[in-house]
């Protein structure tokens, strides 16, 4: 017994308006690590071009369509590959649904018994595909191939230092503490920077800002005096 949804029903009675949603919602899914999205866009990528190949999938002879065509337009979702790389996302399953999929009475398989018709075809090379694409592109650089950099003392740390001469090590010592040194000043110049340029932000948007008064007027009542006015010409 197969549950039969016609690809015009499913297309039109589906709550989403496309189903590149469907896309959209795997790549934000912050239940799926980085990995899982990867292959699942990957895998999903593949069996999408060959369900509209004309040698493969969309193949209307009937030679193809009895020997090898329906392979592409079937699912097994207990397939180990399938079901760690692909439906292991709800998502992928209700996309195969919506685009005219349909399921066995025991939901193992997913099959799509005829070629897929133009419109079928139209939304995967059209729309499909070139989200998927965009959505790969996004995740191969939302992580950064630059490797951190190390302080001096971390690149040696698995150095041998019974294996050193005591000067040896007085230089190793030496350097990682100036390498330390120069990040400590390097994060104190960044705030200072950043405090400066808050500052001026300030004097420059502002309208009510007025210098403050310095330590010695405040004290004094009166600001610093100069060498004349102390003691005259």
């Amino acid at each position: 017994m197969t549950l039969r949804l016609s690809s015009s029903t499913s297309l039109s009675s589906s709550s989403s308006s496309s189903p590149s949603v469907y896309i959209e919602r795997i790549a934000q899914d912050t239940t799926l690590s980085l990995s899982q999205k990867t292959d699942c866009l990957k895998t999903l990528s593949v069996i999408l071009k060959n369900l509209i190949d004309p040698t493969k999938g969309s193949s209307t002879t009937t030679e193809n369509d009895d020997d090898s065509s329906i392979k592409y337009r079937t699912l097994k979702r207990d397939n180990p590959k399938l079901a760690t790389r692909l439906f292991c996302v709800s998502h992928t399953y209700d996309l195969f649904l919506q685009l005219g999929f349909v399921s066995t009475s025991n939901g193992t398989v997913l099959i799509m018994e005829q070629p897929p018709s133009s419109t079928i075809q139209g939304i995967v090379q059209t729309i499909l595909l070139p989200v998927i694409t965009d959505k790969q592109t996004l995740l191969s650089t939302s992580v950064s191939n630059k490797k951190p950099k190390l302080l001096y003392g971390e690149e040696h740390e698995k150095e041998d230092f019974s294996k050193l001469s005591e000067k040896q090590k007085a230089r190793r010592l030496l350097a990682q503490k100036q390498q330390e040194e120069k990040e400590l000043a390097k994060q104190a110049r960044a705030v200072t920077k950043a405090q400066i340029a808050a500052d001026k932000r300030v004097r420059q948007d502002d309208e009510n800002w007025k210098p403050s008064v310095s330590a010695a007027a405040d004290k004094t009542g009166t600001g610093l005096l100069t060498f004349r006015d102390r003691h005259g010409e």
